[in-house]
């Protein structure tokens, strides 16, 4: 098996320069604004947030599960000599995130910084239009200790001769780049209504472990660039009455040959108004196109809990290409958990579950 994995590895690398490179993926995306969006850094209603989320993939299906999770926090700052009831605000933040396929630690870490400036545009309907910067460093790695190739079997029973292949270094760094906007409404105290949109990666950075071999084959192409990512999203959230909250919401992604739908709406329950404790649920469905093949990806079942600042959420993908294909095992756990200081205002105008 380990031989197959190697194989699989080594296919990989050799032909990163054909791969449609992706990004990590979160289905709590709301959960990691900065992710989402350089101009969510500072949209909530406190001074400071940090938080954190947790992605385990197809653990059931595969050996070594594929893991992600991201860390991160933000400060808001009001601008003086704006507007005392609705002023403008600016804030920096920064996030970390890893993603990592155990079996031969491949492993991709990114630490950036945001910058994001909030302008007010109606003092009466605390209408903002925010902009926002992130400013990236990323490392991608693996390990080559444990991979195996056809002229290392000595023919009878193991892998244990030299190899004469010749591999990349297996270490290198990037720079990486988002601009974003956010626009944001709340017309009452039983309606808001928020959107936006983000470009990652304007530069496309290569990410070929190849670009910097000069050994190996020549006419071997080196170049391996990260697709632009676009993303777009809607956000409305309706008070029904002090205890029920509906919060619908769309996302939609772009990169390279791959979209990606979100659609879906999440309830807020509260258990104890006056405590801030709530319960949250929801549902979403994810359809879409790889490459070429359209398909309905997987529903996504939410589950929190709300106590005071604080919000943990789980979720879970279902997948229905499981359904579709009578396969087992292929589904998603995320964990997450969120605490935005000095809270002002129970009525946030970026969703935060």
């Amino acid at each position: 098996m380990k031989l197959v994995y190697s194989i699989i590895i080594l296919s990989v690398l050799l032909s990163l320069n054909k791969l449609s490179a992706q990004d990590q993926h979160f289905s709590q995306f709301f959960a990691a604004p900065l992710n989402l969006n350089p101009a969510l850094a500072g949209s909530y209603d406190g001074s400071f947030r940090v938080g954190a989320i947790y992605r385990d993939q197809w653990r059931a299906a595969i050996e070594n599960s594929i893991s992600t999770y991201g860390v991160g926090g933000d400060l808001r700052y009001e601008i003086p000599f704006t507007n005392k009831k609705n002023p403008d605000f600016a804030s920096v933040g920064f996030q970390f995130y890893g993603d990592n396929a155990a079996l031969y630690d491949l492993n991709t870490n990114q630490l950036s910084l945001f910058f994001a400036y909030h302008k007010a545009l109606d003092k009466r309907t605390r209408q903002y239009l925010g902009l926002g910067f992130q400013l990236g460093l990323a490392q991608k790695n693996i390990n080559y200790e444990d991979l195996q190739f056809g002229d290392q079997f000595n023919n009878l029973d193991a892998f244990d001769l030299e190899t004469s292949e010749q591999l990349p270094v297996n270490n290198f760094a990037y720079g990486d780049f988002g601009v974003g906007l956010h626009y944001t409404i709340s017309p009452s105290k039983y309606f808001n209504f928020n959107t936006g949109v983000a470009l990652a990666h304007f530069h496309t950075p290569n990410i070929s472990f190849f670009k910097s071999v000069d050994a190996i084959n020549p006419d071997l192409e080196k170049e391996s660039n990260l697709h632009m990512k676009y993303s777009a999203y809607l956000n409305t959230e309706f008070r029904v009455s002090e205890q029920l909250r509906i919060t619908p919401r769309v996302l939609f992604l772009s990169q390279g040959p791959h979209l990606e739908l979100n659609a879906g709406s999440g309830f807020r329950i509260a258990r104890n108004e006056a405590a801030k404790q709530a319960f949250h649920v929801g549902a979403f469905l994810r359809p879409v196109r790889d490459v070429e093949v359209y398909t309905l990806d997987a529903l996504i079942l939410l589950g929190g809990f709300e106590y005071d600042n604080m919000l943990i959420g789980f979720s879970y993908d279902l997948s229905l290409r499981d359904l579709i294909n009578d396969r087992q095992g292929i589904g998603v756990f995320e964990f997450s958990i969120s605490y935005i200081g000095e809270y002002e205002n129970d009525f946030n105008f970026c969703p935060t579950f």
